[in-house]
């Protein structure tokens, strides 16, 4: 446990001496799991599944995009994976607040988030995370890189119904590369390490189903259609 932390919890050190970071205070007994899904789950094997790659310190020279969308947008997915509702309301307020930011000052973001937030400390943890890094937090201006994590998910969740856990745990890649790298045969596959939550894959496409359904998403990951079809589904159930 440490204190000063912007985030709730980190990764460091993840090949030479693994540590999770956790701010004092912060941490309730219902989101351990969600923490650890999060940290090891996610951020830890897919660090040490990428340390065994041709590409480990070739990223160039194998073409790799930024793999920050997919690396935050999946363990956003895996911190609510197991938890009841699988609400992410938190991955949904890091978008919002950082848009925000970039036209208000640090005061009037602070006070735009009470429709969200009832909790000063809270809201104020969400601008510090937006405005971070500025030299003026009293201008409009923010930093974007949280809105990764509800990017990356709803990009995850597009490809749930086909998606190959090889795709997400071959290394810390985008997704559109881990589908490249390993169709390609690219990717060693023989020795990866995967969370025990993809130890049964159809339980887990169905978990991310679940985290469509209750936050909304039908609509905008499955088109349209898709949403009418859940829509009369629930109605008629």
């Amino acid at each position: 446990f440490t204190t000063g932390m912007v985030a709730f919890a980190s990764m460091t050190h993840a090949l030479t001496n693994p540590t999770i970071n956790l701010r004092s205070g912060e941490q309730r007994s219902r989101w351990i799991e969600g923490v650890l899904n999060h940290e090891l789950g996610t951020h830890f094997i897919r660090s040490l599944n990428n340390s065994g790659q041709v590409w480990a310190k070739k990223r160039k020279k194998y073409g790799l995009e930024d793999k920050n969308p997919t690396e935050e947008g999946l363990a956003a997915l895996h911190t609510v994976l197991e938890r009841d509702g699988h609400h992410l309301w938190r991955a949904a307020l890091l978008y919002y607040a950082t848009w925000k930011a970039t036209q208000v000052s640090f005061s009037e973001l602070f006070d735009d988030l009470s429709q969200f937030l009832d909790s000063e400390e809270d809201r104020w943890d969400y601008c510090l995370r937006a405005k971070r890094g500025l030299s003026d937090s009293s201008a409009p201006g923010g930093l974007s890189k949280d809105q990764m994590y509800l990017t990356g998910a709803m990009q995850i969740l597009e490809e749930r119904k086909t998606v190959d856990p090889c795709w997400l745990y071959c290394g810390k890649v985008s997704l559109a590369d881990g589908k490249r790298l390993c169709e390609e045969q690219t990717a060693r596959v023989a020795d990866l390490k995967y969370p025990r939550f993809l130890a049964d894959v159809e339980r887990y496409r169905r978990l991310l189903d679940e985290i469509v359904v209750s936050n909304n998403l039908v609509d905008l990951v499955d088109g349209p259609a898709a949403a009418a079809l859940a829509a009369s589904q629930k109605k008629g159930a």
